[in-house]
Order: structure tokens, then sequence, then C-alpha cells
């Protein structure tokens, strides 16, 4: 008997992916070197006094120890990444001198908090939350704070007595403070700027009798070159747990807490100068002075009295970019107290320049700005003096340049207030920039445009939505853009018979990939498929496409000639296709047909013989045959010779012998 072989291939493919981790975003994030975190917390103050990327992770730390009591120092000139994650608490001791984070002139430490991360950091005894420590003496050699870059994160500074959250500390000016993005939060204390200089001086400019200068006076000290450029930024004097932003109206002064401040949101502290304030980019800015103090600009200066000059401060300031800023100047509230105060943005009160004016604020293009000065003062400009002996501060120049949105105001009793009253131009357009309606509104008028519409498409019908960006109440010029909700038209799909009778209905629309059609009608002796389709739209018709069989047969395992040993009995197969109903596959052998079936016996040949299958009709005809098998059948005398021990061995096993040997004799 032939034995038919399958031989059945696997093939395994091995396949590898290469995965990278996605970088951090930011302006990346450097790698540490070195990790702090709860388990590895430092005692006293960690010094770092060489370039170095330093990891804090979720520290909690206050610094018990004496002088110094900062909780981190930066020093040596040292360049110091220092990156936190998770929640982290960094105070230093309010008994002594020092910082949250302490960075002494010359070194610089650059801030990155990852995604969802903390940082609160609070300084001790006249010293800033981050910057320089404070000096309890008003002497020209006292160190600056070093620079400061904040490049993300959360993070909530506070000073300890008479420092800056953010800045330097007590009779010390800051260097450098640079805020490139993040959600900052800096609370000066006791006369310290939010962000800039702490307590400058209290005095005017010493003098003796001899008219002979003896020290440092008032506007010497000043915030330092302080560049805010993205992020949102939210900086005041106010503190000593009054005073959350948290919880603050900022469109209702009245709920500041009275305090003695008498310091800037942003610039200068208690008879400091406001350094070179610069707000750009896409910052958003809130700052708060008080008592005194200017909202951005410098804190409260006093007046001229014996021994003393003129009070003479510096301020710069210049907004830009597409910065919104709001800048809010308190009176003090306390009782007795001179209500007189600050600018919102500018000098604040107290200052008196009698022989030039001194100080610039410049609002560019696109900058978007609310001055508020609650005491008297005006919104963008001078501030106020006690009494009437000294006449209030001049600013040397104040530039509004439009479009620049600008509300500034006093509680009225003091002029000038800035508003750019000139109508604005806004323009409506449909969503491929085709004009609808442009006009001129006045400002904070409520600008309108008639809802356009938009006409249906093969796939879509339209409705208008909204406009883009949202409309607002008109402060510059704008363009809104008409926005449209898409809803896709549902067509259908129908599948017919070869009679044009319904059989089955798809609904489609354009975002359907592919649909699936019912089963196609059958017909006798045929394929059936349906007809190639594309769903477009206005729906379509799908006929059926019938193909008639066309029979074919094969032996399984042909070989044209093949050969057998003597009395091999055989068993052949054929696969058949297409076969028609009441047709079937005949075997011929020797072109006799010896019977229909998937296969045929051939027992025990002792001479050549021919193998065909063929697919007969029921009417007799021949629909297919396979190719003719030639089978050759061995007869040598050895051939015989091995087929009968070959029976023999099959007859003993079989119990069949004396059959067998009957057969034979």
């Amino acid at each position: 008997m032939k034995i038919i072989r399958k031989i059945t291939a696997v093939v395994l493919a091995l396949v590898f992916a290469l995965g990278m981790s996605a970088a951090s975003t930011a302006a990346d994030i450097p790698e540490p070197e070195i990790t702090y975190n709860a388990e590895s917390n430092w005692d006293g103050t960690l010094v770092i006094d060489e370039n170095k990327t330093v990891l804090i992770s979720g520290v909690t730390h206050e610094n018990t120890g004496s002088t110094p009591g900062s909780a981190i120092r930066i020093c040596g000139g040292a360049v110091v990444n220092l990156v936190f994650e998770g929640n982290n608490v960094l105070s230093a001791n309010s008994d002594y001198v020092g910082a949250g984070i302490e960075v002494e002139e010359g070194s610089t430490v650059n801030i990155y908090g990852r995604d969802g991360s903390t940082l609160t950091v609070t300084g001790g005894k006249y010293s800033a939350g981050i910057g320089g420590i404070g000096f309890n003496s008003a002497s020209a050699t006292n160190p600056k704070a070093g620079k400061i870059n904040i490049y993300s994160g959360t993070i909530t500074a506070t000073g300890g007595s008479r420092a800056a959250g953010i800045g330097s500390g007590y009779h010390s000016s800051a260097s450098e403070i640079n805020i490139y993005d993040g959600y900052i939060t800096a609370y000066g204390t006791g006369c310290g700027a939010g962000i800039g200089s702490g307590y400058g001086t209290s005095g005017g400019t010493p003098r003796d009798n001899q008219g002979n200068f003896t020290g440092a006076g008032v506007g010497f000290y000043n915030g330092g070159n302080i560049t805010i450029s993205g992020g949102t930024v939210r900086a005041t004097s106010a503190t000593g747990g009054d005073f959350s932003f948290d919880s603050f109206d900022i469109s209702d002064p009245s709920t500041y807490p009275a305090q003695n401040n008498h310091a800037a949101g942003i610039g200068g502290g208690y008879g400091a100068s406001s350094g070179n304030i610069v707000i750009e980019g896409t910052a958003v800015v809130t700052a708060i002075g008080s008592s005194g103090g200017a909202g951005i600009g410098t804190g409260r200066g006093t007046s001229k009295v014996a021994n003393f000059d003129a009070d003479n401060a510096d301020c710069s300031v210049t907004i830009g970019g597409n910065a919104t800023v709001t800048a809010l100047a308190t009176k003090d509230k306390r009782e007795g107290q001179s209500p007189e105060g600050g600018a919102a943005i500018g000098l604040g009160r107290g200052f008196a320049i009698e022989d030039e004016p001194k100080g610039t604020i410049v609002i560019k293009e696109n900058a978007q700005v609310t001055a508020v000065a609650e005491s008297g003062a005006n919104g963008i400009g001078s501030g106020r003096c006690v009494g009437s002996e000294v006449l209030p501060a001049q600013m040397e120049k104040v530039e509004i340049n439009k479009p620049a949105v600008v509300r500034a105001q006093s509680d009225g009793t003091r002029t000038p207030v800035y508003e750019d009253a000139t109508n604005i131009t806004v323009a409506f357009v449909d969503e491929d920039g085709t004009e609808l309606q442009s006009r001129e509104y006045a400002k904070r008028e409520m600008p309108e445009c008639t809802a356009p519409t938009k006409e249906a498409d093969d796939w879509f019908t339209y409705e208008f939505s909204a406009w883009s960006p949202e409309v607002v109440p008109v402060e510059r010029e704008a363009t809104y853009t008409a926005v449209y909700t898409a809803t896709p038209i549902e067509y259908t799909a129908t599948f017919v018979d070869e009679n044009g009778e319904t059989v089955g209905e798809i609904a489609y629309t354009v975002n359907t990939k592919s649909i699936t059609p019912p089963a196609v009608p059958e017909k006798e002796d045929c394929h059936a498929n349906w007809e190639k389709y594309t769903l477009t739209p206005g729906g379509i018709t799908v006929r059926p496409v019938y193909t008639e069989y066309e029979p074919a047969v094969v032996i399984d395992d042909y070989e044209e000639n093949f050969e057998i040993g003597y009395k091999d009995s055989m068993i052949y197969r054929a696969t058949a296709v297409d076969v028609p109903k009441g047709a079937a596959i005949h075997w011929f052998v020797n072109d006799e047909d010896i019977g229909a079936g998937e296969g045929i016996g051939v027992e025990e040949p002792t001479d050549d013989y021919t193998v065909q299958a063929k697919i007969i009709g029921k009417d007799g005809s021949v629909l297919a045959e396979s190719e003719v098998m030639n089978v050759t059948v061995k007869k040598t005398f050895f051939d015989r010779l091995i087929a009968f021990f070959a029976g023999i061995i099959d007859a003993i096993i079989g119990g069949t012998l004396g059959e067998f040997l009957g057969g034979i004799c």
C-alpha cells in the first residue's frame, strides 16, 4: 500500500521591539547626580559649593541648628540644578539668619519641578525664602543674593522677617531673578517684597551736620533684574497668617488685611528701589503691594526730615509680549495710620524727587494690564506723600503702546488715569477666512455677529456652534472665527437578488470603513458573489454576480509514471472541485470504469496498469478528467520472490498460512 505523506512546515518569526521612554517635557529637566528623599534627609544645612544637579524627592526639612540657619546653601560660585518631585517642604530656623534655599552672591540656582510636584520654602530671620540672607545693618558692603532661575513646578516661597519671598534679605539687594514657567506664589514678610528685595531702610539718605554721607539711604537697595516670561506668578508683601492668594478676591481690595508691610508685590521692599522689572511672553502675573508699597515697583519711602535728603528711589518696569498683569496697591488699613499709598505700577508712597523726574514705565503692544491703586495714588505712575510739605515724585516716562489694553485707576483722588478710549476693530470671519463682519466697538462693549450658515456637502450637514476664541467684551483688536458642528449624513447600501428583490440593507456614513454584507442568494451549479462596490455618497445598490462551475479533478500525489512492487496493493484518492449536483467521481483502471467514489483500491496487481479519475454528470457525460497515471509493476524473479515471502509473513501474522500455501499449491 502506498503511504500518503503530509509535510507541515513551521516558520518561527522573532520580532524585537525597541522601546524608548518618553523624554521629559520642559527644556528638559536635567538628570540628577545625587538624590535626597525622606529616608536620606540631611542634618542642619545642605551645603552645595560645586556645580551639581540635585534631586529632592518628598523631603520635609527644617534646619533646627543655629548660624547659618539655611535649609540649603548654594555657595562658592557654584551653578546648581535643583530638581524637585513629590511634595517638599524646606524651612530655615526662624530664630537665626538663614534662607530656605540660600543662594550666595556669585552662585546660581536653577529650579525645576517635575509634573505634579510642589516645593514650599520658608526663610529664617532677615532672610528670603529663596535667595539671600539678611543683615541687621544698613551697610553698603552687604552682599547681594545670587542668581535665581525658575523653570517649572509649583512653588510657594515665604520670606523670613523683613525679607522677600524670592530675592534678598534685610538690608540687601537681589541680583537676578528669572521665572520662565511654573506656578509661583511668593510672600514677603515684615516689609519685604513678594519678589525682589527685602527691607531696605526706613530713613532717608543719612548725612551728618556737615552734609556728609553716612550710610545707605532710601533707594540704595533694589529688587535686582527681575524677568518673568512665562507661567503664573502671584506675589505680595502681605503675610503673617492674615493673607492667602487662594482666598483673596482681587476685585475687592477692601478684603486685603491690615498689615505693617510697606513693600511692593514685585520690586522693592520698604525703602528700596524696584530694580529692573520685565514681564513678557505669556506670563500671567498678579502683584499686590501694601501699606505704601507699589503693586509692581518700589517699596514705600518716607519724606524729607532733618538731616535727610529727599527720598530718592529708581523705578523701571516694562510689560510686553502677551503678558497679562494685574497690579494692586492697597492702603494702610491699620487704625490711626495715614492712608496714603503707592501706585499700582510705579513708585511707592513718600518718594519725592524735586530736581528731576526719575523712573520709567513702558507697556508694549499686546500686553493686558490692570492697575488699581486703592489709596489715592496713580494707577500707573507716582505714589502719594504724607503731608503737604513734600511733592509726590514724578515719573520720567510713562509710555503705553497700542494695542496694549490698559485699565488704570485710583480711588478717584489722583490723576492721571490711563485708559485707551479709542474704538477698536473686531472682525468675524467664516472658517475659510471669508470676512462676515468687521466694525468698531467701544472698549468693553460686547461684540455680536449673526450666526452664519454652511451648506451640506456629500458627507456632512453643518450647524454653527461657536466663535473661536470665545467672544468677550472688547479690550483689543480681535478676530473671531466661526466653528461648525459636522453631522455625518447616513446612506443605505441595498443588496438585491438577480430579480431585483431586496435581501438586505445596511446603513453607512463617511466614518464607515467597511460593512458586512448579507449572504449572496445561491444559484445551482454556480459560484455566487456580490459585485464589487464602494461606499459612495447617495447610497448604493449591490447585485449578485454568478459564475458557472468549472469542474476539475486531480489524483492526489499524482505521478505520471509510477513504479510499485509485485502484488503491491494501492489505494488512490482524488480531489475534485465544482462538482455539479448529481455528478460523481468515477475511477478508470486500464480505461475501464470500475466504480464511483473519492478513492479506489487496486489489489495485488501482477501486471502494469493505468489509473484515471473522471467527473461524470448525471446524464453520463464526462465533465472533467484527471491526468492518466501509468503504474509499472516490477515482475523480475526477485520481485516475485520478495512478494512470496512477504505473503508468508503476512499469513503468519494473520494466522492464514495454510490458506496461503493452499492457494499456491
